[in-house]
């Protein structure tokens, strides 16, 4: 049983650096974006769809980072734990499926912004939660100043970068 644990821990760190840059890429992609939306360069306008393709990996790939962090906290919080992962299996799942429908031409960007921006709360949300959770129980130790830069989107990277190493070091205790 603690092999696995210890296996599931390690697919989710691994999930949560490779979000961080995935996440990076994405960011300086949307940067790009507003360069050329609000600069008049029709040629940076490419780098939209780039974005909402990095967001939809960026968000699968945290998934595993809320059923562990699930894992480590239940036995401190179970409730408040297992309300927290579903806030974020809704928040991905929201996020995902809108940037697939944007990116699939079903839905426009001004209908899907008010999703993606629903959604992304509902992530900032959990990171919030799972954040306080985490310190208050000492099991996770993160920032507070990097628990609401990862919530408000633009230190997602910083974020999930922390998170893995967290996920990845010996130090987490968990009933495994």
């Amino acid at each position: 049983m603690r092999d696995e644990a210890s296996t599931f821990f390690r697919v989710a760190g691994w999930s949560a650096y490779v979000s961080a840059v995935v996440s990076a890429f994405g960011i300086v992609f949307l940067l790009l974006l507003y360069v050329g939306f609000f600069g008049g360069k029709e040629s940076l306008l490419i780098f939209g769809p780039l974005n909402d393709i990095c967001n939809i990996v960026q968000y699968t790939l945290a998934l595993p980072i809320a059923v562990a962090f699930h894992r480590l906290l239940r036995d401190r919080s179970p409730g408040l734990s297992l309300v927290a992962m579903l806030i974020a299996v809704v928040g991905i799942v929201g996020v995902v499926v809108s940037q697939f429908l944007l990116i699939t031409d079903v839905m426009s960007i001004s209908e899907q912004l008010a999703y993606a921006s629903a959604s992304l709360l509902i992530v900032g949300v959990w990171i919030v939660i799972t954040g306080f959770l985490g310190r208050r129980s000492g099991r996770l130790q993160i920032s507070v100043a990097v628990i609401i830069l990862g919530a408000l989107y633009i230190g997602y990277p910083l974020w999930a970068y922390r998170v893995g190493q967290q996920l990845l070091s010996g130090k987490r205790t968990t009933i495994e």
